[in-house]
């Protein structure tokens, strides 16, 4: 996994595919949305696992 990945990117994507998915009705393209939502969501706890736990209180 690249260094350099911003995990805040995928953060907003995890969001907009999970409000795709609520505005949509029950059924498999609802469910298809939030399983993506889900692994954007999953991609971001990896690459903040991966990401130095130095943090300066500026950045975060």
């Amino acid at each position: 996994m690249p260094e350099d990945w911003d995990p805040e990117r995928y953060k907003e994507r995890a969001k907009e595919w999970r409000d795709r998915a609520a505005s949509l009705p029950e059924g498999r393209e609802r469910d298809a949305c939030v399983t993506v939502a889900e692994g954007y969501e999953r991609l971001v706890e990896l690459i903040r696992a991966r990401q130095p736990s130095c943090r300066s209180p500026i950045s975060g």
